[in-house]
């Protein structure tokens, strides 16, 4: 038995420990969609009828939940790589084209810059952009229920009309200094 332990460079015990928890927690997901697979058949708008794209973190236990959530109505789920803008020039600018099919994601600060960076290039602007605290311990499944919101937003919102709702049901501040995660809507 080998007991030696080796850790990617820059990768610590703790991280190791916290990412394969993320594990454990995504064991469950398939168990939420199937319970939940009328309810989010119910409830989705304008956005399931334009299908579109849903860019995620596999590494990222939200993110992922967020694009499982999405791909069950439909949305094409597509995880970024480590190099987006490659994958963007190879890929995904030709996913999006023309046909108004909508992108979205939960990602870090990061990878929203630069997708939406990227698709401001083919004059594609951000409709909808929030931040959200990755640790919610009152809401355990914030991100499956973020979105079933994002599956209602109509095809003809307006931008500032889409922000305003959506910032309103932001209850909890993000305290500085913790992690979080935006959410975004590129049309």
């Amino acid at each position: 038995m080998n007991d030696e332990y080796t850790f990617p460079e820059g990768t610590g015990r703790r991280r190791f420990i916290k990412g394969t928890g993320s594990l454990v927690a995504l064991g469950s997901l398939p168990g939420y969609l199937a319970a939940n697979t009328e309810m989010l058949a119910s409830t989705f708008g304008d956005l399931q009828q334009r299908q579109g794209i849903v860019l995620y973190r596999d590494n990222e236990i939200h993110s992922r939940i967020f694009a499982d959530t999405l791909s069950a109505a439909g949305i094409h789920p597509v995880a970024l790589t480590d190099d987006p803008v490659r994958q963007w020039r190879n890929s995904l600018q030709a996913m999006p084209g023309d046909n108004g099919m909508p992108l979205m994601g939960l990602t870090n600060w990061a990878d929203y810059l630069i997708i939406s960076g990227l698709a401001a290039e083919q004059r594609r602007h951000v409709m909808l952009e929030l931040q959200h605290a990755v640790h919610q311990p009152e809401k355990k499944n914030w991100s499956g229920e973020l979105a079933v919101e994002y599956l209602q937003i109509p095809e003809t919102a307006d931008k500032n009309l889409l922000q305003a709702q959506f910032s309103k049901t932001l209850t909890r501040p993000i305290s500085p200094g913790s992690r979080s995660l935006f959410s975004w809507l590129i049309a």
